[in-house]
């Protein structure tokens, strides 16, 4: 349980928290609902944005968002960009989940019915990126590897709602580690 944050302030903005096992329906403002109606009916608007900080409620959040935003954008009524912000990234550790998570949301939105654009740019931007102590040789050993090239991210069908996805609609191609 961590609390009103993340999937929370996705679903429920500015509901109050009352424990992961209440109901919460029409409860606070849900923003992915509302990402998804601005992408399909308004991609040219510049309030695409996802705020997974909330100041009144981040007491009641065991980890407040270090990812807290996410911004879209429909270039050329071809592709969907995303820029996500990073508060606060234990670069070592947590950005590449970032990083990848980001990627992922891009790929099922652009794979939801009614929404006909291509993933395209992702940029992350960080305002306070540390490494721990703790992690410096393993940083240094993997700065020394040379990395495998990217997979390919397949989403097999399209779906008419975002809850509908399950893993076995993904297919990760080259994926090495």
């Amino acid at each position: 349980d961590m609390g009103s944050t993340y999937g929370f302030n996705f679903r429920h903005f500015g509901a109050t928290y009352k424990g992961c096992d209440a109901s919460y329906v029409g409860q606070g403002f849900d923003q992915l609902k509302e990402i998804i109606r601005l992408i399909k009916t308004d991609p040219t608007s510049r309030r695409m944005i996802i705020n997974l900080w909330d100041p009144q409620n981040n007491q009641g959040a065991a980890l407040p968002a270090c990812l807290c935003m996410y911004q879209f954008y429909v270039r050329d009524s071809t592709y969907l960009d995303l820029q996500i912000y990073i508060r606060s990234s234990d670069y070592f550790l947590a950005n590449n989940w970032n990083t990848c998570t980001g990627a992922l949301f891009v790929h099922l939105l652009c794979s939801l019915n009614g929404i006909n654009l291509t993933p395209g740019t992702l940029t992350v931007c960080m305002g306070d990126a540390h490494v721990y102590s703790s992690h410096i040789n393993q940083v240094n050993e993997n700065i020394k590897r040379v990395p495998f090239p990217f997979p390919k991210l397949i989403v097999k069908s399209k779906k008419d709602n975002i809850e509908d996805f399950e893993f076995s609609d993904i297919r990760l191609i080259g994926y090495r580690s």
